[in-house]
């Protein structure tokens, strides 16, 4: 009898942790989706912050080519902005500002902050901000290559101006200049 009693108890304890197990899973599984749900509403709220600056309205249809890199079209890419990496945006980088433009899922372009931007990439490159250094000027220098020597792109687009007659031609021209940054020091060169 007393064994009986004792398995019976032993059987009862089972079923009664199988309810509390259950149970913990239910409130483990809620906390999980909590903290999901925490996560993706600090990315909207973190998200906001990549869409903060002025708007970028874009250049007059008269002036031949166009002031950015690759393309005048939105190119998919990432941006580290302020300490946090954003992935897959719409992005032009305007070398004649030299500045980042994102576009805003509302379909506004935004012009970010230049130095709160670290890095970019896009279609395989990176650009990266340096700061006055040296004799460099501040700005988005392109990183072709590192290791023990860095070599770095400037990609810069000037503005002509042709009076003819009495029309004005504009167009964009592009330049470039290179840096070798090695420990020894750095070495320009112009194109």
């Amino acid at each position: 009898m007393r064994k009986l009693a004792g398995f019976l108890f032993f059987l009862s304890s089972l079923h009664a942790s199988g309810q509390a197990l259950d149970s913990l899973n239910r409130t483990s599984q809620a906390m999980e989706d909590s903290l999901v749900n925490i996560y993706y509403s600090s990315q909207q709220e973190t998200l906001s912050s990549l869409y903060n600056g002025r708007q970028f309205y874009g250049y007059p249809a008269t002036i031949q080519d166009h002031a950015f890199y690759l393309s005048k079209n939105w190119l998919t890419g990432s941006v580290y902005y302020d300490g946090f990496w954003y992935r897959n945006v719409q992005i032009m980088y305007d070398i004649y500002q030299d500045e980042v433009t994102v576009k805003h899922p509302n379909g506004v372009a935004v012009v970010l902050f230049g130095e709160r931007v670290n890095e970019f990439s896009f279609q395989g490159q990176t650009f990266v901000y340096l700061k006055e250094n040296n004799g460099i000027k501040k700005g988005f220098y392109q990183r072709l290559t590192q290791g023990r020597a860095i070599v770095y792109a400037k990609r810069i687009k000037l503005l002509e101006e042709k009076i003819d007659g009495m029309a004005v031609e504009r167009k964009f021209l592009s330049r470039n200049v290179f840096l070798f940054i090695k420990r020894t020091g750095i070495t320009r060169l112009k194109n």
